[in-house]
């Protein structure tokens, strides 16, 4: 287990998994070390091609449970990449669980 969680700013890449050499890169994005996922814009993703193939629930550190799309993309940072889950972060779709 990890003693020293918090946060950081780096920078990352994303692609859609059918197309591993069209990336788009994203700079100064914050990386919470207790989060299990990578959050990245709809419009990102959008513009990757990259759609949604479900809806998933969160709770948020507040307690409040939300829903948001997810979709599958590759990830890269610090010279690693994999393909990952991706809840799609858009401000304008803010569900919230019944």
């Amino acid at each position: 287990m990890i003693d020293d969680m918090g946060t950081f700013r780096t920078t990352v890449r994303v692609a859609h998994v059918a197309r591993p050499d069209e990336w788009r890169e994203l700079t100064d994005v914050m990386v919470d070390t207790g989060s299990e996922y990578n959050w990245i814009p709809a419009a990102v993703l959008a513009g990757l091609g990259v759609t949604p193939v479900r809806v998933e629930r969160f709770e948020t550190a507040d307690g409040s449970v939300i829903e948001r799309d997810i979709a599958f993309a590759l990830l890269a940072a610090g010279g690693r990449a994999t393909a990952t889950i991706v809840p799609v972060a858009s401000a304008w779709r803010r569900r919230r669980a019944a």
